[in-house]
């Protein structure tokens, strides 16, 4: 890396701007999450109408408790890059003028640059998480099958062993020998798994009636989902076998090409370009925008549950 060009106009201002963005979420989060808590721990320990609502309190803080500890991680990544490439690292300034723009979505599913077999080993430890999980959930459900607990209970566990299962074999897999064919497969089982999951929530109303059920189911699906969406972006740095610095996706150069076209008298000076970087936090704003929505829409859904179970029990 001595051949290394020196970067001198990182970080920039927008760049710090984006860590202070980053810690403002993580602080937001963090109240929420404290506040959820305290809900689920006053409605265990009491009674009246607020404990009725309690299931749905407990995963709910532990929705917003991962939000939180996701923002968490994220800031010190952020600050980890930013205070590096200030002191005059050659590839965190080359992350940050090449690489995804701080915060954005396409920065959350990319790590820093590191080596290949850094990320092997994450991959892995979360494989082999995922496993352990399943292989919990199984032997649970074999060593209570034949007591008094439900078998619609007992089947519910069941079908959340399947896709905590299934990732978890593809990750350690693909971790322990890395291959274009391993890696493309991660798309076809994301969509195996959303019908699957889809499935499994019209076998558990069937069976149990029951909307803790279907509450565990889509929470334990929706989260092997985000996995494999989340662990399908480590494919390409693996598989670079060497220090990975992400670049721009396809989709924002699309969009610059397009931006180009329509305004040729616009330079187009590269990747690290301030018109780039316009283009770029143009489509970022988009994508954060759909996100922020969905996360905001989970709250409401949330918060409309628990008064309903307060207001009317059930």
């Amino acid at each position: 890396m001595d051949g290394a060009p020196a970067f001198t106009d990182v970080p920039t201002a927008e760049d710090r701007a984006a860590v202070r963005r980053i810690r403002a979420k993580t602080l937001i989060w963090l109240v929420v999450f404290l506040a959820v808590l305290v809900a689920a721990v006053m409605a265990y320990d009491g009674g009246g109408p607020l404990a009725r609502a309690y299931p749905w309190l407990a995963i709910g803080s532990l929705v917003v408790g991962t939000v939180a500890l996701t923002y968490g991680i994220g800031w010190r990544r952020a600050a980890a890059v930013i205070h590096a490439a200030g002191a005059g690292d050659r590839i965190a300034a080359a992350y940050l003028r090449y690489g995804p723009q701080l915060g954005s979505v396409a920065w959350w599913w990319t790590t820093p640059p590191v080596r290949s077999s850094t990320e092997r080993r994450r991959m892995t430890a979360v494989g082999v998480l995922l496993l352990v999980v399943a292989v919990i959930g199984g032997v649970m459900t074999v060593a209570l099958w034949n007591t008094p607990i439900s078998r619609g209970y007992l089947a519910t566990v069941t079908l959340s062993v399947i896709p905590m299962l299934v990732v978890g074999v593809w990750a350690v897999t693909f971790a322990a020998k890395p291959n274009e064919r391993i890696g493309r497969a991660a798309g076809l089982l994301y969509y195996a798994l959303l019908i699957a999951g889809l499935i499994s929530l019209g076998l558990a109303w069937t069976a149990t009636h029951d909307g803790y059920a279907l509450g565990v189911l889509i929470t334990v699906y929706g989260f092997a989902l985000n996995c494999i969406r989340g662990l399908r972006h480590l494919v390409p740095v693996i598989l670079a076998n060497d220090i990975f610095i992400p670049t721009g996706r396809s989709a924002i150069d699309a969009d610059v090409a397009r931006m180009a076209a329509a305004e040729p008298q616009v330079p187009m000076d590269g990747p690290g370009s301030p018109q780039m970087r316009r283009v770029r936090a143009r489509y970022e704003r988009r994508m954060l925008l759909r996100y922020t929505l969905r996360a905001v829409l989970l709250l409401i859904m949330l918060a409309a549950v628990v008064a309903f179970k307060v207001a009317f029990g059930g």
